[in-house]
């Protein structure tokens, strides 16, 4: 386990240098958790909040990279309303960018088992990480919706902290998602390699 003692010496000093405000933010959602759902906007918009998420946290947008975002309506000027991100939206719905957007999620999932059955330290010290965005991506569905919903009704401050937790874990999965579409490749560059046609196809693919 000595392999796990500067990580988490890191972790502790990281904490110890923000306890500043750790603490008197701990000391509200203790003391006065409860008392955000009393609030008049939160009763009427986080409800809609929740299903906003909830519409997104399937394995279809997850593995494009979507978020509640691609429903979100922005004023346009002359009482009308637009998508946010309309111009995306529209790209994604082209079939072959679609199919794309597969592929380099089925490349990302390999990285990932690829890094677990190699052992490398690196992959499997985001493992964590990797399933906790996905509780929060996939929220009130299958397979996370019994802790997600337990979590909700049970601990108050989660209820407001989490209206939208696509904000609060998309950077991070992102970045695993990126480091494991990296070793995904390699992993798949060294097997074409066996096959020279192949590994030229693929490099000419990569390049375009």
């Amino acid at each position: 386990f000595l392999f796990l003692k500067r990580p988490f010496a890191l972790i502790f000093l990281t904490v110890i240098l923000n306890l500043y405000w750790i603490l008197p933010n701990l000391y509200y959602i203790f003391n006065h958790g409860s008392e955000a759902e009393l609030v008049n906007t939160n009763k009427i918009f986080s409800p809609q909040a929740f299903l906003y998420n909830k519409e997104f946290g399937n394995i279809v947008d997850i593995s494009m990279l979507k978020s509640f975002l691609f429903d979100w309506n922005v004023y346009a000027g002359n009482n009308k309303f637009q998508q946010l991100l309309a111009p995306w939206s529209e790209h994604l719905n082209n079939p072959v960018v679609f199919g794309i957007g597969f592929i380099f999620a089925f490349i990302a999932m390999t990285g990932i088992i690829k890094g677990v059955l190699r052992k490398d330290k690196l992959m499997i010290s985001f493992i964590p990480a990797f399933f906790l965005c996905l509780l929060f991506l996939f929220n009130d569905n299958f397979p996370f919706s019994g802790i997600y919903n337990l979590l909700k009704d049970n601990v108050p401050f989660f209820k407001e902290a989490y209206r939208f937790p696509a904000n609060k874990v998309f950077v991070i999965f992102t970045f695993i998602y990126a480091m494991s579409f990296a070793i995904g490749l390699m992993a798949i560059r060294n097997y074409a390699k066996r096959f020279s046609f192949l590994y030229s196809f693929i490099f000419v693919i990569l390049i375009i």
